[in-house]
């Protein structure tokens, strides 16, 4: 039996509750339907645009922390792929299972692109950062 270890994650009360919802149609564990929906996209990553953090007010939505048992087989490759594209664990399990539930996407978890009115333009202040940082050492490295 592979070893399970206790990891936090911040999740939405609505999704928590169309979790348990579903961990009762599965007869499974919500731990145990987390680890599936993270091994699917460890099996097929995509190339997703998350915010950092999520962002929703308490008035809207409250996240709580929840403890979810998952191997570090699976925990650890996501947790490096999520570290890489700078978003946090809970921001992509949350995306990730309101897929799996058939569930709303909002607004404050995917990152979608800017759109300007015309005549203006909208700068990305995260990519915008890493290439001035970029043009900056390499103007004094060489």
């Amino acid at each position: 039996m592979v070893e399970k270890r206790q990891h936090l994650l911040y999740l939405s009360d609505s999704l928590w509750a169309n979790l348990l919802y579903r961990h009762v149609l599965e007869e499974k564990s919500a731990s145990d339907i987390i680890s599936f929906v993270l091994s699917a996209y460890q099996e097929n990553p995509r190339d997703l645009k998350l915010l950092r953090r999520r962002t929703r007010s308490a008035e809207i939505e409250n996240l709580r922390l929840r403890k979810v048992y998952i191997s570090d087989e699976v925990w650890e490759p996501i947790r490096a792929t999520a570290d890489a594209k700078h978003f946090s664990m809970s921001a992509l399990a949350e995306y990730l299972l309101r897929e799996y539930l058939g569930m709303e996407i909002p607004d404050d978890l995917s990152q979608k692109p800017a759109k300007a009115p015309s005549g203006y333009m909208v700068f990305r202040t995260d990519t915008f950062r890493e290439t001035i940082h970029r043009r900056h050492a390499n103007m004094w490295s060489g």
